[in-house]
């Protein structure tokens, strides 16, 4: 289930943060406001339940510059989760390393093994 951007209150916290900036878009001040832009939650994977959603979460934006950070925002997120999988991933590594070393090391102590007895085999 999405955000629910019809509920009340957060139509009340989106009708504040349009009041709080005259109309106007916050960030190129020259157009209408048309989009309250969550800041803060994307980081989360979710945004504070709409119940919970106060004007300061808010950011009135025209569409274009709503645009522009959404596109920020997607790279920022991209990026935090890539880095995510990405130490993942090392992890799940440097544990296959360690079990290939291990491995490694049991095979040379086999070898050395098989060594010392056909050198005992011999004499």
């Amino acid at each position: 289930m999405g955000f629910d951007y019809q509920h009340p209150a957060f139509r009340k916290a989106r009708d504040q943060a349009f009041e709080r900036s005259g109309g106007v878009c916050q960030f190129c001040g020259l157009e209408e406001a048309e989009h309250a832009h969550h800041w803060f939650g994307y980081m989360e994977r979710h945004y504070k339940p709409p119940e919970e959603t106060k004007p300061e979460d808010l950011t009135a934006l025209c569409s274009a510059c709503h645009r522009i950070a959404t596109a920020i925002k997607a790279r920022h997120k991209k990026m935090v989760f890539d880095e995510e999988y990405l130490n993942q991933k090392k992890e799940e590594l440097t544990e296959e390393i360690r079990e290939l070393e291990e491995e490694e090391e049991l095979l040379h102590r086999r070898i050395k093994e098989f060594h010392e007895e056909q050198a005992i085999a011999y004499q």
